[in-house]
């Protein structure tokens, strides 16, 4: 089968390599049909640690939906020619974050695309409790999205958001965007601050209640001090955000950071400032259980329902071959006008 395969830094090749059988007697075999491009994909394609320092597999990508094409003797509930989103978190289901439904915190959590061959292939394999049903109303383009969705989903709800508080999304990008229709589906007033005016645009499209751009906000010092919640959605290698975050939110407020930093960031915060104001700073990792429901499946009935719109978030469809011109979109994305990138294997 053709894939992409990243075998060393800076080394990324789209190639033949051999077709695998299904792992184990629990999981399926699937024909990716969509394979969605996200952000910390592109920092490990960037980085320069060595990918076997922290992966345990060459094929990235872990915003898959496609359709079974061949199952294991011990799956239940699915059958070939089924169309699948997947799940990639695997959680051991034994500890204690797990038996709590925090399953993103699993002390053995594997994923597809970290761990396991992932999406950026002709065929993935997953756990058939990994895979939710597309209703015919899905495109795959769209089951692919239910990732960041539910990511996005998890979010709003680690912050316990709700009806009529002020938040403030700081960033433009996929991540931001779904924040912000989830916060108007939670009756939240949201206001998107971000870098490129064509994803503000994209923004004031679904309903934010003001958009600006960086440089706007940082000379607007009535901003300061007026937010309940700030979503901190940049990440990477930078404080700038993080400490306008703290500046944006009001006394006794919350951050919460969604952007994924580099992994050998060191980030500068002013902890003065963060104590004074008694601010909340909290982590929102992935997505897992949230009242007793699968986060990714809610996020899969918001779309389905119509509910929340990622297709305006899918500016560029590339074929898989072509995945380097992606990550070279992605690398500017401002000129390229660039939100997310979907692959078709």
């Amino acid at each position: 089968m053709k894939a992409v395969v990243f075998e060393d830094v800076g080394k990324i090749e789209y190639k033949e390599v051999p077709d695998m059988n299904i792992p184990q007697p629990d999981w399926v075999k699937i024909r990716v049909h969509s394979a969605g491009l996200c952000g910390s994909d592109l920092q490990k394609f960037l980085s320069d640690i060595p990918p076997r320092e922290y992966l345990h597999t060459t094929i990235l990508g872990h915003e898959i939906a496609g359709v079974i094409e061949e199952i294991g003797p011990d799956v239940k509930g699915f059958n070939v020619g089924d169309r699948v989103a997947v799940e990639p978190l695997i959680p051991c289901k034994k500890c204690e974050a797990c038996l709590i439904g925090k399953y993103e915190l699993c002390t053995n959590l594997k994923s597809i695309g970290k761990d396991y061959p992932g999406g950026f292939a002709e065929y993935t394999f997953a756990p058939y409790t990994n895979l939710s049903i597309l209703p015919d109303n899905i495109t795959f383009d769209e089951g692919a999205l239910v990732d960041p969705l539910a990511a996005a989903l998890h979010c709003i709800h680690e912050g316990e958001i709700s009806e009529g508080k002020t938040v403030v999304i700081i960033g433009d990008g996929t991540i931001a965007l779904l924040c912000l229709q989830i916060a108007k589906i939670y009756k939240a007033k949201p206001v998107i601050i971000g870098k490129h005016k064509k994803n503000l645009d994209v923004a004031n499209s679904l309903g934010a209640d003001e958009t600006l751009l960086f440089e706007e906000a940082r000379e607007s010092s009535n901003l300061n001090g007026k937010f309940d919640y700030v979503i901190e959605a940049v990440g990477r290698k930078q404080s700038d955000t993080i400490k306008m975050s703290i500046d944006l939110a009001k006394p006794g407020g919350t951050i919460i950071v969604a952007g994924v930093y580099d992994p050998s960031y060191i980030g500068e915060i002013p902890l003065r400032k963060l104590f004074y104001k008694e601010i909340k700073l909290i982590g929102s990792n992935s997505y897992s259980m949230y009242k007793g429901e699968r986060e990714f499946n809610i996020a899969l009935r918001l779309i389905s329902e119509g509910l929340v719109d990622v297709k305006k978030l899918i500016t560029h469809k590339l074929p898989l071959r072509e995945f380097k011109k992606g990550i070279s979109l992605m690398q500017s994305k401002g000129e390229n006008k660039v939100i997310k990138i979907v692959y078709h294997p």
